[in-house]
C-alpha cells in the first residue's frame, strides 16, 4: 500500500490532473498544483515560484547536456 502513485498525462482525457499527484506534460502550467517539478531533455521553466523543488534530470556523461544544465542553474 502506498507504493503506487496515481499518474496521468496530457492528451489522455480519462485522467484528471487534479486527481493525480504525478502529471506528465510538456505544458508549463501546474495543472495539479504539484510542489515538485521534474524537468527532462533540457527543458527550462521561467517561473518556478509554485514549486518547493525542481529536479533537472540530464545525462552527466554527455558534455553538452552537462554544460547546458550548468547554464540553467545560473
Amino acid at each position: 500500500p502506498g507504493a503506487f502513485l496515481p499518474h496521468g498525462m496530457d492528451g489522455n482525457k480519462t485522467f484528471d490532473p487534479e486527481e493525480n499527484p504525478i502529471w506528465i506534460t510538456t505544458d508549463t502550467i501546474n495543472k495539479n498544483e504539484a510542489n515538485v517539478l521534474v524537468l527532462t531533455f533540457g527543458r527550462k521553466v521561467d517561473d518556478l515560484s509554485s514549486y518547493v523543488r525542481c529536479v533537472d534530470m540530464f545525462d552527466g556523461n554527455d558534455v553538452a547536456a552537462l554544460a547546458s544544465a550548468q547554464q540553467r542553474c545560473n
